[in-house]
């Protein structure tokens, strides 16, 4: 990226404003973020605009099937296989933890429910996959990064931050 993509990089639409003024300046977003914390850590450093996308699954219930190895790219914060987005969590908060994280809170519906909500389901639903995922369940997506953040999170917290960068990155 850093070989095609300008360090300050914001694509500038030629769209007027009263049409589609969140789509006048887009930073980047990595969406559904896995690799691993080193690498977020050189593309955050590089690109002041850049937001790493965490989607919802990494605590994956033990009574459902594991995760499709296949799908393990999508950076499923709450699968229990996927270490390296929560690592990259730790990593960003412990480095500057009076920072905000440069993070979006993903759901990327309609097939990643944040595993951590399993828990929350009546008992006759636990066990059973949700058929599908959708925005009304980032604050359990927030819950986990609050969790894996450290002292001095809390899903209030993460879910703010998540929404000013929401605004910063899509003008929403």
């Amino acid at each position: 990226m850093k070989e095609e993509v300008p360090k300050d990089y914001k694509v500038r639409y030629l769209l007027p404003p009263s049409f589609m003024p969140c789509l006048q300046k887009t930073q980047i977003h990595v969406h559904c973020f896995s690799d691993s914390p080193e690498f977020a850590a050189r593309l955050l450093d590089h690109f002041p605009n850049l937001y790493i996308g965490i989607t919802g699954n990494v605590l994956f219930p033990s009574p459902l099937p594991p995760p499709n190895p296949s799908s393990l790219f999508t950076g499923v914060i709450t699968y229990s296989s996927n270490t390296n987005t929560s690592a990259v969590i730790s990593q960003m908060s412990s480095a500057s933890p009076s920072e905000p994280l440069r993070i979006l809170l993903e759901t990327d519906a309609p097939f990643m429910t944040p595993g951590n909500l399993y828990a929350s389901l009546p008992a006759s639903l636990r066990g059973k996959k949700l058929p599908l995922c959708h925005t009304a369940m980032i604050p359990w997506t927030a819950d986990f990064v609050a969790g894996v953040a450290g002292e001095g999170w809390d899903v209030d917290r993460v879910m703010r931050e998540g929404r000013d960068n929401a605004r910063k990155m899509y003008g929403v």
